[in-house]
């Protein structure tokens, strides 16, 4: 985390994701949900991307993104609640339909102990999980963000943006 780095746009992202414009407030909650993913502040995404998911009950990216953290954290019940909650969404959308295979995959894998999870099994699941995520990501993922044009994490916050 300490050598993560946050786009430049942070703190305008945290005001537009106070904004009352439902379609600002959503693509920076969206970027915001994003940037605490790819950082590896997978408790943040989680809470985070929780509330937009909430507010928001048709938006597919903030739970396509809970999947991928709560897969993370080992919540495989928490993933399949919310791969049900996809599927109510657009049953027939093929990304869904993908993570619906792998949190089956992780229940099925969670059911053969601990050893197949540390194992090569568990590993292949990783990198499944993973390569998900990463085809799904738009072109300007954070990893493009140059480092010289970024901020530090420890920007990093979740509370309420000072007027």
């Amino acid at each position: 985390m300490k050598r993560s780095m946050l786009p430049t746009d942070y703190r305008e992202l945290r005001a537009e994701a106070q904004s009352r414009n439902l379609d600002t407030h959503l693509k920076a909650r969206d970027a915001l949900g994003l940037v605490y993913l790819l950082t590896g502040a997978i408790h943040e995404q989680i809470a985070w991307d929780r509330k937009t998911a909430e507010e928001f009950p048709l938006d597919r990216g903030s739970r396509q993104r809970l999947v991928y953290g709560y897969l993370r954290t080992d919540a495989v019940a928490e993933a399949q609640a919310v791969v049900e909650e996809l599927r109510s969404i657009d049953a027939s959308d093929r990304w869904t339909r993908d993570l619906a295979r792998l949190v089956n995959d992780y229940r099925i894998l969670g059911n053969l102990g601990s050893q197949a999870i540390a194992g090569p099994p568990g590993k292949a699941l990783q990198v499944r999980r993973n390569h998900l995520l990463w085809k799904m990501l738009p072109a300007t993922i954070p990893e493009t963000w140059a480092v010289e044009h970024a901020m530090s994490t420890e920007e990093l916050t979740l509370s309420p943006v000072q007027p």
